[in-house]
Formats: structure tokens, sequence, C-alpha cells
């Protein structure tokens, strides 16, 4: 059994709360343990593993089996503080009487079999653009919330003074011409949670719809995770959802996404219900596992050449003089101020004098440099397969 197999087996027994089948319980054998380890954190799933690891009854005096049972310990931790904050958090902007739609983990880990089998490592919550500054203000005049000073695209960073981080979005938009025409709807698709609250959710279509937007738009940045579909697999199983599928349908079609949506599904079931591989969920499955949770740099730039600016050079031009749409949202001030755009290129250059950020950049480009034409025909050819078009 490959290493990625061996992981998703684990993923898919543990959600399904099945007694460990004897093939993969065989497959966890101690040398196998430190080749599992740095994968399952790769995907931030550890944590799912070690819950696995605890019905097979190993030693906890293996240092792996310690490392997979710490990030237990530290999803769990994180979880509950998690929780803890956003109940703190939903409580004030009730009493400051502004209406709110908590977001993604926020919602979707109460479907899961236990919440915190679900990774989280903040609180999104949206609230409309003329609320905006009176809930900042409420966060932090009443919660001690330190706010940052930048806005970005979507969303405003908060922190609580035990280092929560909460994403204050006043848009849910991707910066991405097919998702944003549905997605800046989204207060039409959400409703009070009781008569009298200012507690919003989500339609239960456009909450699906939601999760297939944002991961179409990892995909296209390097790479989704397995996150995102095990989402799906979760709200489809155990959502208890209400899905008008006549409408999502509509809202996918829209947006151009209904090919990715139905492949998405088709790896779903290959990958949590043990259904077996088609060649195109085969190739998807290999993109998302080599980007991890946050996408790969090489997964991004065959995207990237697939796309306007195909070749070599023209990827290097595209990061150095970085496109208009892109350097907006980098430096917001570019919306009111266009003309500014000049000097914006020039700060962003200055800030690869930072060490951290030169080493990432040169690591780019020696990827650039090195790619080879048969990794971009692969991903062109997934891409068109996909129903994206670049």
């Amino acid at each position: 059994m490959r290493m990625d197999e061996l992981l998703l087996a684990v993923i898919r027994e543990q959600l399904n709360g099945e007694t460990p089948r004897e093939e993969t319980a065989k497959a966890i054998t101690a040398d196998i343990l430190p080749r599992l380890y740095p994968l399952a954190m790769h995907h931030d799933m550890a944590h799912l593993v070690s819950a696995y690891l605890d019905k097979l009854n190993l030693s906890e005096d293996d240092p792996t089996v310690a490392a997979f049972k710490q990030a237990q310990l530290t999803q769990v931790f994180r979880h509950h503080r998690i929780l803890a904050e956003q109940t703190r958090i939903c409580a004030v902007l009730e009493s400051a009487c502004i209406p709110y739609l908590p977001l993604k983990g926020a919602v979707i880990r109460d479907m899961y079999p236990e919440g915190w089998y679900r990774p989280s490592c903040d609180i999104d919550i949206l609230v409309r653009r003329e609320d905006l500054k009176g809930a900042i203000t409420a966060l932090v005049e009443k919660l001690g919330y330190s706010a940052s000073d930048v806005e970005h695209f979507h969303d405003v960073d908060l922190y609580s003074k035990g280092g929560v981080h909460l994403e204050l979005h006043f848009n849910i938009l991707e910066n991405m011409d097919n998702l944003d025409q549905t997605l800046r709807r989204v207060f039409d698709y959400a409703t009070p949670v009781s008569d009298g609250g200012y507690a919003l959710k989500l339609t239960d279509t456009f909450l699906v719809f939601h999760v297939v937007a944002h991961c179409y738009y990892h995909f296209l940045r390097g790479g989704c995770g397995i996150k995102p579909l095990m989402d799906l697999f979760v709200i489809s199983n155990r959502g208890g959802l209400n899905v008008d599928e006549n409408e999502l349908r509509s809202l996918l079609e829209e947006t151009n996404t209904a090919r990715f949506y139905d492949v998405c599904l088709e790896l779903v079931k290959v990958w949590f219900e043990g259904k077996p591989h088609t060649d195109l969920t085969e190739r998807m499955a290999r993109y998302i596992l080599s980007g991890g949770v946050y996408g790969s740099v090489e997964n991004t730039i065959a995207v990237k050449r697939n796309g306007p600016g195909r070749s070599r050079i023209g990827y290097l031009w595209s990061r150095i003089f970085m496109p208009y749409s892109d350097l907006k949202i980098k430096y917001p001030v570019l919306n009111k101020h266009p003309y500014l755009t000049p000097i914006m290129h020039i700060v962003r250059w200055f800030g690869l004098l930072s060490p951290t950020k030169r080493c990432k950049a040169m690591n780019e480009m020696r990827i650039n440099s090195v790619i080879d034409g048969n990794r971009l025909q692969e991903v062109e050819s997934l891409l068109c397969d996909l129903g994206i078009e670049r």
C-alpha cells in the first residue's frame, strides 16, 4: 500500500467510525510510522491518524506514536479554544446589534463525528461592509482584541489576548470574475438563525456552493489539500442538509465550476467511500496530494504557465511586475489611488531585502527554470478535463 493510500485509508475509516480494517492495521508497522508522520503533517491530518492509532493500542513509548499524540492534543486544545472564543465573539456582535454570518469551519465542524476532526487555525465571520468598523470597535473594546491596521481584500485580521486569530470578513470574494459575480450576492442566501437575533446562516445550497468555490480558488493556486474534499464528504453523509440540487447546479454553471464539482464528488467517493479511481480522479488526486495543505510552488507555476505568459520568461515578468488585479490586493490603497501602482511595485521589490522573502523568491525562480514540459502538459490536460479555462 502506498503511503498516500494508507493515509487516506486511515482518514476514511476514522470518518466512517469503522473498526480498523485488517489490511490497514497490518500496514501500520514500526518502520512505516516515521514515514507516515511527515505526510500526515504535510496534510494537517496527524491528529486524525493519532485517533486511529489509539484503536490499535500502540505504545506511546515509540517516539513517532508520541509525536502523533502530541499533534492530536494540540488540535483538540486548538479546537476548544477556538470554540470558546467564537462564542464570546458572537455574544459581542449580538449585543452590538450587528448581523454576522459564521463561515467555513465555524459551521462545518459541527457535521463531523467530532468537531476537532476538522483542522482549523482561525475563525471566519462575515459582516456587512457598513458594519465592519462597528464590529471591530466592539471586539476591541469588549474583548480586548487587537486589530490590524491593514485591510485585506476581503477581511481584517484580529487577535485575542490569547492569540486566537479572527478573520473578520466584509466580503467572501476570491478575486476571480467567474466566482465573484455570485459570491458577492452572499447575503441574498443568508437567513436569521432565530427571530430577533443577529446570527445568520447560509442556505444549505449556498453553503455547499461556497465550499466548492473556495476549493476551486485554492486548487488554481497550487492545491486545495484534503480538507475541502473531506468537507464535501461529511456534508453529503452527515450534514443533514436540504440542498436544492437544481439551484446548486444553476450556481455552479453560472460560475463555470460544474465540471470541477462533479469530479470533486467522484474523488470524494474514491477517497472516502473506497470506489476505484478513474484516470481523471487519479490525476486530480496526484495534483492535490503533491500540494499539501497550502499548495505547492510547482503546482502554482504549472497552472500559471498554462495561462497568459506561458513561457519561463513570461512567468518571470509577471512575478517582477505583478498584475494590477493582484497588486491591488496586496496594497489595497491602489483601489482608491491606482496612480500609485509604480510606487507599489518598488515597495514590493524592496520587500525582497528580507532574507526569508528573498529565499522564497529564489526558490520560486529556480523551480520556474527547471519545471519540465511534461509537467506543464500534465497540468494543462488536467485543467482542460476539469472544464477550467485559463
